[in-house]
């Protein structure tokens, strides 16, 4: 049988089972989930093993438990509905909306609650599930309670349900399925003003090359320490190793080793294998470089960065098509900025700025960009003219997040 949306043969039923007994609700974007997971069925093993049972039957234990626990808490039951097409009356099907709805709205274990798919378009039908995608607060093992308790109730009343528990919120954004409805949102109430003296405040420039990030952000570093502000211009997409054996990045000696065996960095589109080693790579560089950034965030200074975790992203999908655990790392490791820009400019104008890349490839970094301005929550400024002009729009934005009169970093998702 073919998949009719891509042309490729299904998967048999039983290793679609399979991969779900074994990994249903696993992913980069829900390691706490995954840890509670881990610790209860350790605890598990533990228990029969104190007990003296042979390990045969420990064995066997765990198999039962963890079937149990896919069933009822992992989302076992919404996948094996889900495959059968099981179908609800529409009434009952509401009604369970609501209840859910209501019960999310009300938890003080969620942080952020997004309802997707036909629930959110208030278009079910028999068939239709209700989704969810949910941000626990911390501690978050209250958010991982909830969820199991909401899909265990799923199972109690028949009612199709699946969830989908985040780490953060920024990974909502990342794995958004229109339409979509926020049912509850984190409201950043602390001034920028706050935030400076408790933290630090990070601002973050991204774009194209040629927009004028480097000098812009040179600029607002002068014009902050000349109003009594101390402030540190970060390039953020630098490879952190420095100094003898030590310059090495894992990223760019792959690179450099691609070259060597007389292939070029386009090339690697070709091989997708490749392109996937050269994204983990530049996770590890990158790693390096939030460490370095960690370092220069301290209270009372401004760290204003110089191309950040998108800029990051747009770079590799310049080799390939980008993959979502990898946009996904890169974005879950950086520290959330206070000020996000993203610097709008016509390609051909950054070109005549900066002749190191040709204009198609600006194009398509520009593309790019604005495809994820929104996911990364970036406030568009236009750096087509001057730049004192792009600097004192910039500053105009600074300014009001430090006098708390304004968050450039909205907290809503887009829906």
């Amino acid at each position: 049988m073919k998949d009719r949306y891509r042309g490729r043969p299904e998967r048999p039923t039983w290793r679609i089972l399979l991969g779900s007994w074994l990994l249903e609700g696993v992913g980069w974007f829900a390691l706490a989930e995954s840890l509670g997971r881990a610790i209860t069925e350790g605890l598990v093993i533990l228990f029969l093993w104190v007990s003296g049972v042979p390990f045969a039957l420990i064995l066997l234990g765990w198999l039962l438990y963890h079937t149990a626990a896919w069933f009822l808490l992992y989302g076992g039951y919404a996948k094996l509905r889900s495959m059968r097409e099981g179908a609800s009356r529409l009434d009952r099907l509401y009604r369970y909306r609501d209840r859910v709805i209501e019960a999310v709205r009300r938890s003080r274990w969620i942080r952020v609650g997004v309802l997707y798919g036909s629930a959110a378009r208030g278009q079910m039908n028999k068939r239709s599930d209700v989704d969810l995608m949910l941000v626990p607060e911390r501690p978050r093992i209250g958010g991982v309670l909830f969820v199991w308790g909401l899909r265990l109730a799923s199972v109690l009343r028949r009612m199709p349900l699946e969830v989908s528990l985040m780490d953060v919120e920024r990974y909502v954004a990342l794995r958004q399925r229109h339409p979509t409805v926020v049912l509850k949102d984190v409201v950043n109430s602390v001034p920028g003003s706050e935030q400076l003296a408790s933290v630090g405040v990070l601002l973050t420039i991204s774009g194209i090359d040629g927009s004028g990030k480097t000098t812009v952000a040179k600029e607002i570093v002068r014009t902050l320490q000349g109003q009594g502000v101390s402030a540190t211009y970060f390039y953020g997409h630098r490879p952190f190793f420095r100094g003898g054996l030590r310059s090495l990045s894992p990223a760019l000696a792959f690179k450099a080793i691609w070259r060597r065996i007389g292939n070029s960095p386009e090339n690697l589109r070709s091989f997708p294998a490749a392109k996937f080693l050269l994204d983990l790579l530049t996770v590890v560089d990158y790693i390096g470089v939030q460490a370095h950034l960690a370092r220069q965030l301290r209270p009372g200074s401004v760290v204003v960065v110089d191309r950040y975790a998108v800029d990051v992203i747009v770079y590799l999908r310049s080799f390939g098509p980008g993959h979502q655990t990898v946009e996904g790392l890169l974005t879950g490791i950086s520290f959330p900025p206070d000020v996000a820009l993203l610097f709008e400019i016509d390609p051909s104008r950054a070109r005549e700025r900066k002749r190191e890349e040709p204009l198609e490839a600006l194009t398509r970094a520009a593309q790019e960009y604005e495809k994820l301005a929104p996911v990364h929550r970036l406030t568009k400024i236009d750096a087509n003219g001057p730049v004192n002009e792009v600097r004192s729009n910039v500053m105009r934005i600074v300014d009001a997040y430090l006098r708390g009169k304004t968050s450039p970093v909205k907290n809503d998702h887009p829906g």
